[in-house]
């Protein structure tokens, strides 16, 4: 009768195995990291233009967007608002070398009195550089044609 025979392990057998299966391993994820790499050489270097034409597309938008205001009365069918465009006159202090010469030149296009002009002075001196300060209020229609063909 034959006996129950113990199998032996092979350790050299096995340790073959163990590092042909960490070779094919380790070629898998070289050839995964170097797809990777060729795609992000495609996307920012290959197809650069059109990827920042798209994110330019994505920040820039121009919608016209129509003001819902209108009439506003009171109970009494009395008019309360209306709309009217507002036009000023302003000058950011941080942009202009010479105030008194723009002042005098802006004189000569846009009627400003002295009492604009004063007003004008003491709120240059309470407002920051950057910020713009009016000089002039409520330009009618005239003036604003005036100022825009001399500008």
């Amino acid at each position: 009768m034959l006996t129950d025979r113990t199998k032996v392990r092979d350790y050299v057998e096995e340790a073959n195995l163990f590092g042909r299966r960490a070779l094919v391993a380790f070629m898998v994820t070289i050839g995964l990291v170097g797809v990777l790499i060729a795609n992000l050489y495609h996307l920012q270097v290959s197809e650069f233009q059109d990827y920042q034409t798209r994110s330019n597309d994505n920040r820039i938008k121009i919608l016209p967007i129509a003001p819902n205001r209108g009439r506003i009365y009171d109970r009494n069918g009395v008019l309360l608002a209306e709309n009217r465009a507002v036009t000023s006159l302003q000058l950011i202090p941080r942009e202009v070398k010479n105030i008194d010469e723009t002042l005098e030149r802006l004189q000569s296009v846009v009627a400003i009195t002295p009492a604009e002009i004063q007003r004008f002075r003491k709120k240059l001196r309470q407002t920051a550089r950057f910020k713009p300060v009016i000089i002039k209020d409520q330009l009618n229609e005239k003036e604003i044609a005036r100022f825009s063909a001399n500008q």
